[in-house]
């Protein structure tokens, strides 16, 4: 989705050639980061401009058993990394999407993407069985 008719950009279609590789790429970044976006140079340049003026401020709070960490962005659909602590787990995210879990063997790190201006994660001691 999204790439010209190789026969457009000269490409010859064998398997030794560049465009399977190519494609099976682009197939694989689509899967597995659906919230990245395929940009121009003149697209990118612009973003990265943008990029540069982001301003973040964050706090944080904790007690009962609960963790919290509030997050102030510039722009709304700012993209965030955070991970819960082992014996956690996210309980919610106000303000914001969750586009991603990963859960690896020790931590758990979360995509989320800015809803507004302000998003607050909180996090919850894991259950035991």
């Amino acid at each position: 989705e999204g790439l010209p008719p190789p026969s457009s950009l000269g490409w010859d279609e064998t398997p030794a050639s560049l465009l399977p590789s190519l494609t099976r790429w682009v197939g694989f970044a689509h899967e597995h980061y659906p919230w990245l976006d395929g940009l121009t140079a003149r697209d990118a340049a612009e973003r990265m401009r943008r990029f540069d003026t982001l301003k973040v401020g964050w706090s944080a709070r904790s007690g009962g058993g609960e963790r919290s960490l509030t997050v102030s962005a510039s722009h709304a659909d700012q993209t965030f990394l955070t991970w819960a602590d082992p014996g956690e787990r996210l309980a919610s995210v106000e303000g914001g999407t969750v586009l991603d879990v990963w859960q690896g063997p020790v931590l758990h790190q979360y995509t989320i993407r800015a809803d507004g201006p302000r998003i607050t994660v909180s996090f919850v001691p894991t259950q035991l069985p």
